[in-house]
């Protein structure tokens, strides 16, 4: 009878407590009668109605401490997944970070079946970035691993996070063991070794990310954007230096037949630095290919002034020699044009912004003797897609 009396009496008490109207009285009741009657079994759905009214209230520090109370107290609850949920969420909105990933490591733990899972997951592995955890490595694989397809943009957030922090051994070992044994395209495969190979440079690990960009421009003709201009990077950087060669080359005097040679030298290496820009150019990147359209114009360009001003040969005057060189400057001027030209069209079709671009439109001033501006060439800068030259940084 008295067991029967005292639920009468619970009944009773909790009835009244529903129909208190403010919501923080109505919270501290339920909280009351759940530490009252701390082995009721309704005592952690007290708990979880304080939490709610607590809500409502915009109490969330109550709220908080509730649901932490009911996890601790009755962690066989039914209730006990979606109150791991509710603090998870709650230290989220108030930015408390370290708990919120907390706690929703916990309920990922204990709610396998969540439909939400992918979504709790991914934000675990993005807190665990942005806090500088230990655990986002763990986090975050586990992520990648369990949704393939669907983590790789955030995984490749954490590669640019530790790049920014100069942490390339873990970004190293995040790329080689978690990134790259995911469905990339040969686009994310390029960028991810171009990040080792900024890292490291020549050295081993950056040598094995330069090979794996090669290999991948081999084989792959759908390489884009960004990407491909990292291909057209490492492609230039192979032949970077090879126009500078045609400047030990000059023209011979003396006899005829030692001009006609060093002429036919200087000819034959103009033909072989064209051959050298070959892969770059069949690459299709435009942002390394204008510097080589610009190298190769300069160097047909400079062989035209050598002709317009050669050494002198026995039993020729100078004018008479100039004379016999008009047609050939001619030619070497109208291959400068082309290259140049070529240069100022792929520029303005692809709005390209590097350090060779204002080089480009002075020698088309130069050699068309014309008054381009350079805003006409660049009228809105590609800051997106490639780097503002460290010498015009400083205009902006």
């Amino acid at each position: 009878v008295g067991k029967r009396l005292l639920q009468i009496q619970k009944d009773l008490e909790i009835k009244l407590i529903a129909k208190e109207k403010n919501d923080v009285k109505r919270a501290n009741l339920y909280k009351k009668q759940a530490l009252k009657y701390p082995n009721d079994k309704q005592a952690d759905k007290f708990l979880y109605n304080a939490f709610v009214a607590y809500m409502s209230s915009g109490d969330y520090q109550n709220a908080i401490n509730t649901l932490e109370t009911l996890i601790k107290k009755y962690p066989r609850s039914s209730l006990y997944g979606s109150s791991l949920f509710e603090l998870g969420k709650m230290n989220d909105d108030i930015l408390n970070l370290k708990k919120a990933s907390l706690y929703y490591s916990k309920y990922l733990a204990v709610s396998k079946r969540s439909q939400n899972r992918e979504i709790l997951m991914r934000k675990v592995c993005r807190i665990e970035i942005a806090l500088g955890s230990t655990n986002a490595f763990n986090s975050c694989k586990n992520y990648a691993f369990k949704y393939r397809s669907k983590s790789k943009f955030t995984i490749y957030e954490y590669i640019e996070s530790l790049f920014r922090s100069k942490k390339y051994s873990e970004m190293n070992q995040l790329i080689n063991t978690i990134y790259f044994k995911l469905p990339l395209t040969n686009n994310e495969k390029v960028i991810a070794n171009y990040k080792l190979y900024k890292a490291y440079g020549a050295k081993a690990n950056g040598a094995k990310a330069v090979a794996g960009i090669r290999r991948i421009a081999a084989s792959a003709g759908n390489i884009q954007g960004e990407a491909l201009r990292y291909v057209g990077e490492i492609l230039y950087s192979d032949v970077k230096n090879a126009h500078l060669r045609l400047n030990s080359l000059k023209l011979v005097g003396g006899h005829v037949n030692s001009l006609q040679k060093s002429i036919e030298q200087n000819l034959a290496a103009l033909s072989k630095l064209e051959g050298t820009y070959k892969k770059l150019f069949n690459s299709k990147d435009s942002y390394w290919g204008i510097v080589a359209l610009y190298n190769l114009g300069e160097a047909y360009n400079n062989f035209a002034e050598k002709l317009k001003n050669p050494p002198t040969i026995k039993g020729v005057t100078k004018n008479q020699l100039v004379k016999q060189l008009g047609q050939s400057v001619n030619e070497m001027n109208n291959k400068a044009k082309l290259y140049f030209s070529t240069a100022l069209s792929t520029m303005r079709k692809f709005q390209i912004f590097n350090d060779t671009t204002p080089k480009i439109v002075n020698s088309i001033n130069r050699i068309f003797n014309r008054s381009i501006q350079f805003d006409e060439i660049i009228l809105t800068p590609d800051y997106v897609g490639s780097e503002v030259p460290e010498s015009l940084k400083d205009e902006f």
